[in-house]
C-alpha cells in the first residue's frame, strides 16, 4: 500500500513545490561547489518529469508547466547553472513507475512490514518495467536536445537508482539490456547502471554483455545496518568511527573486483555518517527500518570536538582515496533540507555543512596528496591492474 497526495495548481502544496524548484539550488551553490574543487554533480530526478514526453500516465505527481527543454524548466535550469559554473552532470533516474525499492526517495514509500517485498511493485510488474524504458528513452532524447541547444555538460544517464537489494538481479539485468537497446536507437549517451547493493552476481550477469560505454554505480554507507550503527556509549561511538575508517581502506579491493569482473565502477553515493540519527532520515521512514540501539544518545558531544573532526575527516579521506582509484565519487548530498541546520548530524550528510564545520576541506585541490595517502598503498599496486 502506498499513500499519495496530488498538489493541483493553486494549492499550498503546489506553491511549495514551485518555490522549491526555483529557489532550492541557485547559481551560487554551483559556484561554491566549483570553488571547493568539485567537478561533477549527480542530479536525481523522478520519472514524472518525463511522463508526458514518454507517454506514460501520471495521475499522482505534480510537475512543472514548462516544456522539458525550456530554459526555465527546473531540471534544465539546474543543468545550465552547473554548466555555467564549469561542472558536468550525471542525470540520475531516482524514482521509477511503481517504485524500484519502496523507499521515499523513489517517490513511493512502502509501509509493508516485510522489507523484502518493497521493490515488488516494479520488479514483478512488466507494465512498470516497460514504462520505465519509455522514461529513460525520453531522458536520453532530452539529453540530445539539450546538447543541440548548447547545454552539453551531461556526461552520463543513470537508468535507475538503487533497485531493491532483495530483488531478482536477473530481472534488473534484463531491464538494463532492454533499456540500453532502446536508448541506443537515438542516443550514444554514456550509461550508468546501479548494482542494487549486490556484488558477486554481476560477475556472471555481465556474461555476453553486448554494450560499450556503460559503467557501474555502487553506493557505500555506514548508516543503516545494525553492525554499522549499533552503539550506546561514548567509548563505543569512538571505536565505531575507527572501525569504519579501517573498513573504508578495504573498499579498494571491493571496487577493483567490481571493475575487473563487471564494469568500470564509481561510488555514486557515500557520506560521513556512521549512524542514522539525522532527523530527516529517522522521521521519513517506518520503524521497520530504524532501530534504536542508543546510537543517538551522545551526538552533541561530537559537535566542535577536535578528536571527532579529525576522525571524520580521515573517514572521508579514506573513502575518497579508494573511490578515486576507480572512476571517482559523489557525496550525498551538497546540502540538506530546511530545519536541519542545527541537527548534530548535519555535517555528516551535507558536504557544504561539513566544510563549514572544518571537517571536509574548503578546497579539494589543495589536499589531493593527503587524500591519496589516507590509506597506505604500496606503490607497485597503484593504480590497480585487472
Amino acid at each position: 500500500m502506498f499513500i499519495h497526495k496530488k498538489n493541483p495548481q493553486g494549492s499550498a502544496g503546489y506553491d511549495t513545490l514551485v518555490k522549491h524548484w526555483t529557489t532550492w539550488y541557485t547559481a551560487a551553490d554551483f559556484k561554491q561547489m566549483k570553488a571547493a574543487g568539485l567537478n561533477s554533480i549527480r542530479l536525481p530526478v523522478g520519472w514524472w518529469y518525463y511522463d508526458k514526453d514518454a507517454g506514460v500516465q501520471n495521475s499522482v505527481y505534480t510537475v512543472p508547466t514548462q516544456a522539458l527543454s525550456a530554459k526555465d524548466h527546473p531540471i534544465t535550469a539546474v543543468i545550465q547553472m552547473a554548466k555555467d559554473a564549469g561542472l558536468v552532470v550525471l542525470l540520475d533516474l531516482h524514482g521509477v513507475p511503481g517504485s524500484q525499492n519502496g523507499l521515499d526517495n523513489s517517490g513511493r514509500r512502502s509501509n509493508d512490514t516485510n522489507p523484502a517485498r518493497w521493490g515488488y511493485h516494479w520488479f514483478y510488474d512488466q507494465s512498470k518495467l516497460d514504462d520505465t524504458i519509455k522514461i529513460v528513452v525520453s531522458m536520453a532524447k532530452y539529453v540530445e536536445t539539450l546538447k543541440s541547444n548548447g547545454v552539453d555538460n551531461i556526461i552520463a544517464l543513470e537508468l535507475v537508482n538503487e533497485p531493491w537489494v532483495f530483488g531478482d538481479m536477473s530481472i534488473v539485468r534484463d531491464f538494463y539490456v532492454k533499456a540500453i537497446t532502446a536508448i541506443r536507437q537515438s542516443s550514444q549517451v554514456p550509461i550508468i547502471i546501479h548494482d542494487a547493493f549486490r556484488h558477486q552476481e554481476w560477475e556472471w550477469l555481465m556474461n555476453d554483455w553486448p554494450f560499450e560505454n556503460v559503467y557501474m554505480d555502487t553506493h557505500i554507507y555506514h548508516a543503516f545496518n545494525a553492525d554499522d550503527i549499533a552503539s550506546s556509549t561514548p567509548d563505543c561511538d569512538r571505536n565505531k568511527i575507527i572501525v569504519a575508517q579501517n573498513i573504508a581502506c578495504g573498499y579498494g579491493s571491493m571496487l577493483r573486483f567490481k571493475t575487473c569482473t563487471s564494469l568500470p565502477t564509481l561510488v555514486g553515493e557515500w557520506s560521513l555518517a556512521n549512524d542514522d540519527c539525522i532527523s530527516i532520515i529517522r522521521g521519513a521512514q517506518y520503524s521497520v527500518q530504524n532501530k534504536d540501539y542508543g546510537q543517538c544518545l551522545h551526538l552533541k558531544e561530537r559537535v566542535g570536538n577536535q578528536w571527532w573532526k579529525d576522525h571524520y575527516r580521515q573517514f572521508g579521506y579514506k573513502q575518497m582515496a579508494m573511490a578515486e582509484r576507480e572512476l571517482g565519487w559523489f557525496f550525498w548530498t551538497w546540502k540538506t533540507g530546511p530545519g536541519t541546520e542545527e541537527d548534530p548530524s548535519v555535517a555528516y550528510w551535507s558536504y557544504s555543512a561539513s566544510m563549514a564545520a572544518n571537517i571536509m576541506p574548503k578546497n579539494l585541490d589543495n589536499v589531493n596528496q593527503n587524500i591519496t595517502e589516507a590509506c597506505y598503498v604500496f606503490e607497485d599496486t597503484a593504480p590497480y591492474k585487472c
